[in-house]
């Protein structure tokens, strides 16, 4: 029998990943809170079942035993309690991955941040995705947490800010940013979800080229053939921008390393590509 997979608060990633599964004809129900996001859903997962949920009021979905559930909303006014009674509700043996940030980890000083990293989150959103995790964690055994850095792709990214004209670097952003194209991730959750056994609960992801955020600017400035983007000084935009893109972490996400995980993508120079040779392809 063919495990079915659920899709929480399935946006951007999760139609990407909804779409990978349909392909491989497995079944898949994905929600949103509104009648507007399920109606994406539909239009765009035309083979899934859309159900309208919402974590802080649930309804049942009918989740079994063999299911793989996919958390990718992010925390509410109601967390961490929403997702931890959510989880508990679950069947044992079915997994739960939860899409987290690699805001969980300390910053890196431009040094190796692995999977094994110190957990000292800087920022509020950190935080309280880490506060998730360990709810999650305490009421689910079979529960699984993938920290993700940026994430880009088609019509998502600094390429998509540029050519929009709403692109600003932010100091001198001369940090080490990672980045992680949005089709590697799913490949990601794919292969921890599928997984029969795992023998952690935590996982990284991200290139193999955390590059700094002026240097990836100018990147994608040039092969857009577009000016240097301009530059706003850190304080006009909120802390939790500037503790994002100062936290220097050059990420090696050694436990997928070790599942095989290998991205499709190795830098933003090959995602870049994908992406706008999707988007030309665009009807």
């Amino acid at each position: 029998m063919l495990r079915g997979w659920t899709i929480i608060g399935c946006g951007y990633v999760g139609i990407r990943l909804g779409r990978r599964l349909l392909e491989q004809n497995t079944p898949v129900t994905a929600t949103r809170r509104s009648d507007e996001g399920c109606a994406e859903i539909s239009k765009a997962l035309a083979e899934a079942r859309v159900e309208q949920f919402d974590l802080a009021a649930p309804t049942d979905l009918g989740i079994d035993a063999s299911s793989v559930v996919v958390v990718s909303s992010p925390p509410g006014p109601g967390s961490p309690a929403d997702e931890e009674a959510f989880a508990a509700s679950l069947p044992d043996s079915a997994r739960l991955v939860y899409i987290s940030t690699t805001g969980v980890y300390a910053a890196g000083e431009g040094r190796e941040v692995s999977d094994m990293h110190p957990v000292a989150p800087a920022s509020a959103r950190g935080q309280a995705r880490l506060q998730v995790e360990k709810a999650i964690g305490a009421a689910h055994a079979n529960s699984v947490f993938l920290r993700v850095p940026g994430i880009y792709g088609p019509r998502r990214g600094v390429h998509h800010r540029m050519l929009a004209g709403n692109y600003r670097l932010i100091g001198p952003a001369n940090t080490l940013v990672g980045r992680i194209h949005v089709d590697d991730l799913v490949a990601a959750l794919v292969l921890l979800g599928g997984a029969a056994e795992l023998a952690h609960h935590e996982y990284i992801i991200g290139d193999d080229e955390p590059t700094s955020g002026r240097e990836h600017a100018l990147g994608v400035a040039e092969v857009l053939q577009l000016p240097e983007p301009p530059t706003v000084a850190p304080e006009t935009v909120s802390q939790a921008i500037v503790d994002m893109l100062s936290a220097d972490r050059r990420i090696v996400p050694k436990r997928l390393h070790a599942l095989s995980w290998r991205p499709s993508y190795p830098s933003w120079r090959e995602g870049l590509q994908q992406a706008l040779a999707e988007e030309a392809n665009e009807p």
